[in-house]
């Protein structure tokens, strides 16, 4: 419904309304000619705007915002969001010096779960070349965003926040700085009952003309009053062949046992998994899941380490670890990866581990392990702490290592030497 609120074309009172549009029931139908890939439902399109004259240009402003209840969307009969309540507060301002368009806010629920609430500006000035800015800030509640079919199932929360605020450029070299935290994260009981970590990044993201992205991304991870950091740095060029990488993986200090409880909510708990049985020898577990492409699949490159201090379990650590990850033909090679134990003791090894998608324990390790002047007492101590050390002393150690596995996680305990 359009009411004209103006006898003439041109308005003598600047700030009279031009004209209201009141929408009473679009059928979401409608938008197909715009996404011809996706298929929209749900309920109608509510809502309704005012327009007011204003710098030579025009105003529009919400009197009612814009309301979608139940909508659905899915591509190729897969289903990506279900049952969204959809609210918008929308405003567009135009004159001849530019634009700017704010969403204030959108915001996405599900039955009585607020899945997440977004303030978003974006604009450009007028004038040839001119780029277009956008900053803004959210919140969402991470298990009823991940428990949408478009998440996967790929993590396991049972609680936890994701809040941030971004600043996004986007001309001929687009550039993006985003600051996000991660807070009260609870694990699905089934997986673990351990407390999981806060996490903080500040992201910075430059992307050329080409589309290769150069990536700024420092991350704290807090835990029981410790803080582990991590910085990657580097550039991603997507190719014909896939994603090349040319990476930096820094770290001041980094606590194990803080880091690794991240993957408990990555385990997949859905029911029905794949779960052949392991040929005995292999080193699989009888009850893990296979999995059906290694997290490296269509990417190439290097990521060299740099970690000053590495921290298991409090009583055992590395520093000064370095080397070169590589990633070449479907398999991930060390590549002069050395780490100080303490006291003269150095380790340095060499190897990679293989992908076979027709292998029933489809990863599998190959590596050369040189260990000088090692004391294994306090890797003892930290791996039984009830028990006293199975030997002491001073040891130099060549060994080969070997394992199979149906996930990287196994291959702490299907290691063998």
């Amino acid at each position: 419904r359009l009411r004209n609120s103006l006898p003439g074309a041109h308005s003598a009172d600047p700030a009279r309304d031009l004209f209201n549009v009141a929408l009473q029931g679009v059928p979401l139908a409608w938008a197909r000619p715009f996404a011809p890939r996706f298929a929209v439902g749900g309920g109608d399109l509510k809502g309704e705007f005012v327009a007011t004259a204003a710098d030579g240009g025009f105003s529009l402003r919400p009197k009612a915002p814009l309301t979608i209840a139940g909508m659905t969307v899915a591509q190729a009969d897969k289903p990506l969001l279900r049952a969204l309540d959809v609210s918008l507060n929308a405003s567009v301002d135009y004159t001849p010096h530019g634009w700017q368009v704010s969403a204030a806010p959108l915001v996405l629920r599900s039955g009585d779960a607020t899945l997440l609430t977004l303030d978003l500006k974006a604009g450009q000035l007028a004038g040839p070349n001119q780029p277009t800015k956008a900053t803004g800030k959210f919140c969402a509640a991470l298990p009823a965003l991940l428990a949408q079919p478009v998440a996967g199932g790929a993590l396991q929360l049972s609680g936890g926040e994701l809040a941030g605020d971004f600043v996004a450029d986007l001309g001929t070299t687009q550039a993006l700085q985003a600051r996000l935290a991660f807070t009260h994260l609870v694990a699905d009981p089934r997986l673990t009952t351990e407390q999981l970590p806060a996490i903080s990044a500040d992201l910075r993201a430059d992307i050329a003309a080409g589309g290769q992205v150069t990536v700024n991304a420092p991350l704290l991870v807090e835990r029981a009053g410790r803080k582990s950091d991590l910085a990657l740095t580097g550039t991603f060029t997507p190719g014909a062949q896939g994603l090349t990488i040319a990476a930096r993986l820094a770290s001041n200090h980094l606590v194990i046992d803080d880091v690794k409880i991240l993957a408990a909510p990555l385990a997949p708990s859905r029911p029905g998994a794949e779960q052949p049985s392991v040929p005995p020898g292999e080193g699989a577990s009888a009850s893990a899941t296979r999995e059906a492409a290694p997290p490296w699949a269509g990417v190439n490159g290097q990521v060299a380490l740099a970690l000053r201090e590495v921290v298991y379990s409090n009583l055992f650590q590395a520093t000064d670890v370095a080397g070169t990850l590589t990633i070449d033909a479907g398999a991930l090679k060390f590549e002069g990866v050395r780490a100080g134990l303490g006291n003269g003791s150095e380790a340095k090894i060499s190897g990679g581990v293989t992908f076979d998608a027709q292998a029933a324990a489809p990863y599998a390790l190959a590596a050369d392990l040189a260990v000088t002047e090692f004391d294994p007492a306090p890797l003892f101590k930290a791996l039984n702490p009830g028990q006293p050390p199975t030997v002491e002393g001073r040891f130099n150690i060549a060994s080969k290592l070997s394992g199979q596995a149906r996930r990287l996680d196994e291959f702490a305990t299907a290691t063998h030497g």
